[in-house]
This record gives structure tokens, sequence and C-alpha cells, in this order.
């Protein structure tokens, strides 16, 4: 279990666990309605476990009619 708290997903990964399009991710970052992920030295956006929560309750709270 503790190695999951420090794994690095990729933008296609983070989508899937989230339950989402990678291109879902990608247009809320560009509209700046979803914070901008981290990225490598290649330019690749990256998530943490803990990015990946913090989405999943912004997600569950805009879905819940909250500006979360």
């Amino acid at each position: 279990m503790r190695a999951k708290l420090h794994r690095i997903y990729t933008i296609s990964e983070a989508a899937r666990e989230l339950g989402l399009s990678a291109e879902w991710l990608r247009q809320g970052e560009k509209r700046g309605s979803l914070p901008r992920a981290k990225r490598d030295r290649n330019g690749y956006r990256y998530y943490t476990l803990e990015d990946i929560e913090r989405l999943r309750n912004r997600r569950l709270l805009s879905i819940a009619g909250t500006n979360g």
C-alpha cells in the first residue's frame, strides 16, 4: 500500500481512475476549470494519488452542485 501513495500516474491512467477521458482533463486545464497538472522534463502531465483524489472530490462537488 505504501508504494501506491508515491505512484506517479500518466494522464491516461489518472483519467481511467476518475472515469473520465484524458481529453476532458486537458480541456479542463486549458479552460482553467481544473488546476494545472505537474509536468516532467519532457512536458508530459503527471498526477499523484493526492492529485487524483483532489480531482475526484472536485468532480463530486461539481455534480452535487456546489462550487468546489
